[in-house]
């Protein structure tokens, strides 16, 4: 979002107050690729119009037939993006998995885990050396502090990183 809007605001980038309202209603109106509707389709349970879609003639239907169709587009909505949601989970997955080797650590290595969550600039981004303890499956490790043996975590592989000794 910040790029369209600065491609849309002068070159001085001083108008992009007045500049966000058309970018959130452009967001707001564009299919987007996970769930193939648009944010607005999904909140109001029909397509935005704006004045030149609108026709010369309008049938009239009672509220309560309006609301009762309303809600079933809803739930029409809600069923195809949660649909179109795990289906772009599972390209995810696959796309990720099929590049993906983990690193296999044997019990009694020594590992670096990653923090998560912190975004001071000059915090560690790792914690320990700890050492491994257990391996739960494939993908998650448990590990101790060998300074402190009540500080164990369940840890999941890409965020460890092995230790080496100075020597």
């Amino acid at each position: 979002m910040c790029n369209s809007l600065a491609a849309m605001c002068n070159n001085k980038r001083t108008d992009w107050d007045q500049q966000l309202s058309k970018l959130i209603f452009a967001y707001n109106t564009s299919r987007h690729v996970t769930t193939k509707l648009t944010p607005y389709e999904m909140m109001f349970g029909r397509l935005c119009k704006l004045p030149f879609d609108l026709p010369q003639t309008t049938t009239i239907i009672e509220p309560y037939q309006y609301v009762k169709q309303l809600k079933e587009y809803l739930e029409l909505t809600k069923r195809i993006a949660r649909t179109q949601i795990i289906h772009g989970q599972e390209k995810s997955k696959q796309r990720y998995d099929a590049n993906r080797t983990n690193e296999i650590y044997s019990i009694g290595d020594f590992v670096y885990f990653k923090r998560i969550g912190l975004g001071h600039k000059l915090t560690p981004k790792y914690r320990g050396p700890y050492q491994i303890i257990q391996q739960l499956n494939e993908s998650i490790y448990r590990i101790q502090n060998p300074n402190n043996l009540y500080d164990i975590i369940n840890v999941h592989v890409n965020r460890l990183r092995r230790f080496y000794a100075p020597q």
